[in-house]
């Protein structure tokens, strides 16, 4: 049963778009990191200019039944409905820009790294122990 609502789902919700599965299968695992391709593009306009992108958003978009709502969202694209590219204001794309090095850093602060690495510690040093009592 679980298989034929898999196989439904999947072919009635629409596939993802290419910049969404660009290397995500296993024969595009070699595929170099390309700002242009996979980071988010950014067109940068006035908060009146977004006011108006959205407002055209809403008067375009297509009133789905629920049953359509609820498989978009199982399926996980209740967020790709909007076809059109994303507009920001020069305040969200500084802070999108931020936001987005954060996440791609690796720095890690020293505090926290001797926490994990004590709580690991303790983790093994009691696993070992149950595993020797218990064997």
């Amino acid at each position: 049963m679980s298989s034929v609502v898999i196989v439904v789902a999947s072919l009635v919700t629409a596939p993802l778009p290419p910049s969404y599965t660009r290397r995500l299968i296993f024969s595009d695992r070699h595929v170099v990191f390309d700002p242009l391709l996979d980071a988010p593009k950014m067109t940068i306009v006035s908060q009146e200019e977004k006011e108006e992108w959205i407002a055209e958003g809403e008067a375009e978009k297509p009133v789905l039944p629920c049953w359509k709502k609820a498989l978009n969202w199982m399926c996980g694209v209740e967020g790709m409905q909007d076809e059109r590219e994303p507009v920001f204001t020069e305040e969200e794309a500084e802070e999108l820009v931020e936001l987005k090095a954060k996440e791609m850093s690796i720095e890690e602060d020293p505090k926290q790294r001797i926490v994990v690495n004590v709580a690991a510690s303790i983790a093994l040093l009691i696993t070992i122990f149950f595993w020797a009592f218990f064997a």
